[in-house]
């Protein structure tokens, strides 16, 4: 059967080739159009019209004997296999209709001379402290993984514990535990202090020695002749709370990074109470870092951060509440620590308005207290470079935040450099709210 498959491809290449070099003769004759007159050029379009809508009808017929080729060796995979072609099938079926499900709103487009370069999709959920969804753009209901915006509310574990206090950590550590820090000497000599106070050894963290991930950290790493560390890893705070956590309580620290070990299932708990969903509801994967990751709908993690910053009394008792205001201060008064240079969260952390943080694979999220609003933003090409000018247009469109939109501006102009200093493009917020 695997001979069949091949084959199949040969010939999907053949026709790529032939569609390939119709397409190829069309540009030629489009760039003789350009000399023509306009009665010679309108006769060159109707033609090339004409074989465009060629190349299509050849390319469906072809296409559907294509498809049927490959019905057909399903078929035979699903009499050899007894069925298993059906699981295969429905299997595909269920992650394309993902595929499509996550597709987003466009969002920012880049621009580069007179063209537009390509286009940032995604989602934005914009919930009330109350927990009302107050606005979206896409879709605020994409099942998305919180990744690294859960460390602030895996942090509760720590604290809610006693942990911290009993080992005497102090808000900078409380920071740690939020972060995904860059490696840098301020974020080196508050781990490192961490582990001295807590008495969690380095080699225990579950994942590899790395190096630092800021790019101006990695070149004085690399400058100094250092050695990887686990401590450069982005997520090491956080693992060192969970181990600090698991020696106090009593539990084994060998199995801190397992789903059903009891300060996972603390944690569980955590993000269930922030999100409002029951914990068997939430979806676990596993994370960069080896820890459980939980996906939720994405308005859900707007209102974590909603209740994170705020801490509304008809949300959660007077402890819980009090736990959550101490991390968010911790986070506002040592920005740097939580990310790191050149970092938005950390730029928006900066103002005891906001509460910030980002996660990989596109995943940002940001707080107003005053305006008792929280903002959840997912890159459906899950990166980052988006992010500022995305959070911009949702200020400006909620008239909130004061100057905020132009204070992010300033530290991440939308203008597009070149290694050589020129301007040569820019990123155009094209984000449109939906007010619900």
């Amino acid at each position: 059967m695997l001979r069949c498959r091949t084959d199949g491809r040969d010939v999907m290449e053949m026709l790529d080739d032939g569609l390939r070099d119709v397409a190829v003769e069309i540009g030629r004759k489009i760039g003789v159009a350009e000399m023509l007159d306009d009665g010679q050029r309108d006769r060159m379009e109707a033609l090339n019209r004409e074989q465009l809508d060629m190349v299509e009808a050849s390319a469906g017929e072809q296409g559907g004997k294509m498809s049927m080729s490959v019905d057909g060796q399903m078929d035979g995979i699903e009499a050899l296999n007894g069925g298993q072609g059906d699981q295969v099938e429905m299997r595909n079926n269920r992650l394309w209709a993902s595929v499509e499900s996550v597709s987003g709103a466009a969002l920012v487009y880049t621009t580069r001379g007179d063209l537009v370069e390509n286009v940032h999709r995604g989602h934005v959920a914009v919930v009330r402290a109350d927990g009302e969804l107050a606005a979206e753009a896409g879709d605020a209901n994409v099942w998305t993984y919180m990744r690294s915006a859960a460390k602030p509310i895996q942090a509760m574990v720590a604290l809610m514990s006693g942990a911290v206090d009993a080992l005497g950590l102090d808000d900078e550590a409380l920071a740690l535990m939020c972060a995904s820090h860059q490696g840098g000497t301020a974020h080196i000599k508050v781990l490192e202090r961490m582990l001295a106070q807590t008495g969690v050894m380095e080699d225990e963290l579950s994942f590899h020695r790395t190096l630092p991930s800021g790019l101006v950290e990695r070149e004085t790493f690399l400058r100094s002749g250092g050695e990887r560390r686990k401590l450069y890893h982005v997520c090491a705070g956080k693992h060192i709370a969970m181990l600090a956590v698991s020696k106090h309580q009593g539990w084994s620290p060998a199995s801190y990074t397992e789903p059903d070990h009891p300060l996972q299932q603390k944690v569980l708990h955590s993000l269930s109470l922030f999100a409002g969903l029951p914990p068997e509801e939430l979806r676990l994967a596993v994370d960069g870092c080896g820890l459980p990751v939980a996906a939720l709908p994405l308005w859900r993690l707007a209102l974590a951060y909603a209740r994170l910053s705020v801490q509304p009394e008809a949300w959660a008792d007077a402890a819980l509440r009090a736990a959550a205001a101490r991390i968010a201060a911790a986070m506002n008064r040592h920005p740097a620590l939580v990310e790191g240079s050149g970092r938005l969260a950390t730029a928006m952390l900066g103002d005891s308005n906001v509460v910030a943080k980002s996660g990989a694979q596109g995943i940002f999220v940001f707080a107003l207290r005053q305006e008792q609003l929280a903002v959840a933003i997912k890159l459906d090409d899950g990166g980052e470079s988006a992010w500022p000018q995305a959070a911009c247009a949702v200020l400006e469109q909620l008239r909130v935040g004061g100057d905020l939109a132009d204070r992010i501006r300033s530290q991440f102009p939308p203008t597009i450099v070149n290694d050589v200093g020129e301007t040569v493009g820019s990123r155009v917020p094209c984000l449109r709210l939906r007010l619900l």
